[in-house]
């Protein structure tokens, strides 16, 4: 821990503290800003609850911000209107933090800040009202909430607590005058905000307050690789498990990524991550600094600080407001109702069916249609679909749904009754030489089409087609063996039943099941399967591994394969998703890469000509016993080696040595490479570093054009850079020519969705059949026109739905 004192005197917030230390044989540096606050403070102050009440203890939240809106730490105290001081305050994180308060009749109450230094500004509190209601929160654990209601007379009061809009709890209590204590268990609720509000006896709104709550029930991830440590290049084999907040394994789908876990350090990253995101972000208004922060174990003052931000952030109150005509919103969209209505329609008559019963299945509900075919369900829930069935009679018809409608159509079709003319065969028993027989049909409905849109009461619906006829004739010579010909011949006629076979009906179409297609990104990844240790370390890339669709089964568990690069560091592993039950979960694993020796150094990304490059190689001896061995440096023909360096070099055991190369870049190389090794005892190590090099001062590029057959040009080159003069020619005899030279930049790589696709990839149509019109045979052209015009093509096939249509986005 660092501790030092700022000059009084300080005009300005901007400061940075910068630390160096010697690590491995070189100097490190570390730079954090300081967050100065001068005396300009913003601090406002939030009763729990909403308000304060006389004579009712309130705990009263406060953040102190700094001029640039940021969280800025202060200590300070609290007095009354006859100067007497009552309580003292401090912040407890990014200028957040509370104290108690049990405000008096007829007083005012002002905070004074002491630290920083040289604020004497005062900060009215709120003014405290005569009558009204406190909502505290006193403890929180894994199982309950315990409640304190202030109350300043006898009543009856509601608590109200919800999650994520569904309703969690509800309790009416008999609140008596002054404060009153409710407990409310949390064993079956979710994980994240809630909503607790307070409703006096006439069901108005009091007091609200926000808490996180069921913070343990987050889905427990574990990542476990077989090694600890690895070799450059050497195959991972990572597990990672789920398991809910008692053990159960859970299924799901995750991310996953693996990087140099140095860069991530470095990076010193504070941003959301998708537990904060879903579970605060989203439920908060406003930017919350440092998310992370909130939900990262490892910080034992997360869950204190993450209640002031419910506190804070999450406060609200309710006051009376008039409304006027022009603060009124206009309703862009009908509200959506928990019903779902409609009508149970007759094919035939295109009318309503009266007295039609209508029931979710599910549910067990049951309705009776009106006179006008009519039904409605109020208050269904739909987190999952529901199966709507109309009866009539032997008249059936069901549909499915998942979401609210005032439209739905249930289409139920009449009996079909077909007359046959029975001629007399051989061995019938049919007395008559003409009778009727009655065969019943029952011809399935066609799905119910609903309209998603809703209305105050149910529409009715378009007419709909008739249903199709079947007529069948039979000779008077058929013969019949069915063997539910065999009646009785004495039988009446009534009870003779023919039933026509199924097969009579055209035989129903079987609908080959729908393949779903996605555009999935793939990523190249390096194979180093069956190869050897490198004898030159060349992959250094900062991302190892990712994949965004790691899918555990209903085990809970999950495999992945991928290699390590070429550096010697360690790697952080981040998982994060969510399982088949919503859970959400996020979990990290760090592992290493090391050999014996190793060579490292930092290079910079881009060097100017005329810099002098002065760069620290390090040679890392991990083993017992010193290392003896022959160094090799091959510096490319842009730089320049200034120093000596003996060849012959000694590294201690369980130590680093410091080599020093300064080198003086003499000309500019888009791409140069500087290789180090080292070879000893039969340990060995050799790496390379890409080097990029660019003239210094600003580009100026000269061209001419005219249309003579034979003139001279002269330069005039002035205050250039040395090293710099580049000089090429290109003569372009006709605009054809010169619109060719440029034709490549016409190539388009195709991306997005139908509409961009095509427009990518009609110029790569546009460059191919110019180029064969006019006999072009540059064929590199040529052929990275086709491979631009091929993907587009694949990707537009890719939006073709089923209807053998083009849509925007496909069957997506």
């Amino acid at each position: 821990i660092l501790t030092f004192d700022l000059p009084s005197d300080l005009s300005s917030a901007d400061g940075i503290l910068n630390v160096l230390l010697d690590h491995d044989g070189q100097k490190e540096s570390i730079s954090r800003s300081i967050p100065i606050v001068l005396n300009k403070i913003s601090l406002s102050f939030f009763p729990e609850g909403g308000d304060a009440v006389c004579n009712l203890t309130s705990l009263i939240a406060f953040q102190a911000l700094n001029e640039f809106g940021k969280g800025a730490d202060i200590e300070g105290y609290i007095t009354d209107n006859k100067n007497n001081r009552i309580t003292e305050f401090s912040s407890f994180h990014r200028g957040m933090g509370a104290f108690i308060l049990t405000p008096q009749k007829d007083k005012r109450y002002k905070a004074h800040i002491t630290r920083p230094k040289g604020i004497s500004e005062s900060f009215d509190l709120p003014e405290p009202l005569p009558q009204g209601y406190v909502l505290r929160i006193e403890e929180i654990n894994q199982n309950s909430i315990k409640i304190a209601v202030g109350s300043t007379r006898d009543e009856n009061l509601r608590i109200f607590l919800q999650i994520r809009g569904k309703e969690y709890f509800s309790k009416v209590i008999n609140a008596r005058k002054g404060m009153n204590s409710v407990n409310i268990d949390l064993t079956k609720m979710p994980i994240g905000v809630a909503q607790i509000t307070l409703f006096d006896s006439k069901e108005i709104q009091r007091a609200e307050r926000l808490v996180f709550v069921n913070k343990h029930k987050q889905l427990s991830l574990n990542i476990k690789t077989d090694k600890e440590k690895y070799l450059p290049r050497e195959k991972v084999k990572m597990t990672i498990t789920a398991t809910d907040e008692t053990g159960m394994r859970m299924p799901g789908n995750f991310s996953l990524a693996v990087s140099d876990d140095q860069l991530l350090s470095f990076a010193d990253d504070k941003s959301s991550t998708i537990l904060s995101h879903i579970l605060l972000e989203s439920d908060v208004k406003g930017k919350i600094e440092e998310p992370r922060f909130y939900f990262d174990p490892k910080q034992q003052k997360a869950d204190r600080a993450l209640d002031l931000v419910m506190m804070t952030q999450g406060w609200r109150r309710f006051t009376w407001r008039q409304i006027t005509a022009d603060e009124i919103p206009a309703v862009s969209y009908p509200s959506e109702r928990t019903i779902i209505a409609g009508f149970v329609m007759d094919n035939s008559t295109n009318k309503g069916v009266s007295g039609a019963k209508v029931r979710i299945t599910e549910l067990k509900l049951e309705s009776l249609t009106d006179s006008s075919g009519a039904f409605l369900f109020k208050n269904v829930d739909l987190t999952e679909p529901k199966t709507i069935e109309a009866e009539n009679g032997n008249r059936r018809t069901s549909v499915k749904i998942n979401k609210y409608t005032s439209t739905l159509q249930l289409w139920i079709y009449p009996e079909i009754r077909y007359k046959h003319n029975m001629a007399r065969a051989a061995g019938n028993f049919i007395q008559k030489e003409q009778e009727e027989m009655v065969a019943e049909v029952m011809m399935a409905p066609p799905p119910a089409i609903e309209n998603a849109e809703l209305y105050e009461k149910a529409v009715p619906p378009p007419m709909a087609p008739d249903a199709p006829e079947l007529k069948m004739e039979i000779a008077e010579d058929q013969k019949f063996v069915d063997e539910e010909l065999q009646l009785d011949r004495h039988a009446p006629l009534n009870k003779r039943k023919m039933r026509i076979a199924a097969d009579l009906l055209p035989e129903p179409i079987e609908e080959a099941p729908a393949v779903v297609y996605y555009r999935a990104r793939e990523y190249p990844a390096p194979d180093y399967k069956d190869q050897k240790q490198p004898s030159i370390r060349n992959d250094f890339r900062s991302t190892i591994f990712w994949k965004g669709d790691v899918e555990l089964k209903n085990n809970g568990t999950a495999t992945v394969e991928f290699y390590t690069s070429d550096a010697v560091t360690s790697f952080r592993a981040v998982a994060e998703g969510f399982a088949v039950d919503g859970g959400i979960g996020r979990a990290e694993h760090v592992f290493y890469s090391e050999i014996p020796f190793n060579i490292s150094a930092k290079v910079p990304p881009a060097l100017l000509t005329g810099d002098t490059l002065d760069l620290s190689v390090l040679l890392k001896n991990t083993t017992t016993g010193d290392l003896n061995g022959i160094l090799s440096i091959n510096i490319p023909s842009s730089l320049k080696l200034i120093n000596s360096i003996d060849s012959n070099q000694t590294v201690k055991a369980k130590s680093t040595r410091t080599i020093r190369l300064k080198m003086l870049v003499e000309s500019v190389k888009d791409s140069a490479t500087l290789s180090v090794a080292f070879n000893a005892k039969g340990l060995s190590d050799a790496v390379t570093f890409p080097l990029k090099i660019i003239p210094q001062g600003f580009p100026v590029d000269l061209s001419f054009s005219g249309s003579e057959l034979k003139r001279n040009y002269s330069v005039k080159i002035e205050n250039s850079v040395k090293n710099s003069i580049q000089a090429s020619f290109r003569a372009y005899p006709s605009v054809v020519s010169d619109l060719l030279a440029g034709i490549e930049s016409i190539l388009q790589e195709p991306y997005g969705c139908f509409e961009q696709t095509s427009v990518t990839s009609y110029p790569n149509a546009l460059v191919l059949s110019y180029l064969r019109d006019n006999g072009d045979t540059d064929q590199k052209i040529i052929n990275q026109a086709e491979t631009l015009l091929e993907k587009g093509y694949k990707r537009l096939i890719t939006f073709e739905t089923k209807e053998k249509g083009f849509e925007w986005f496909g069957s997506a």
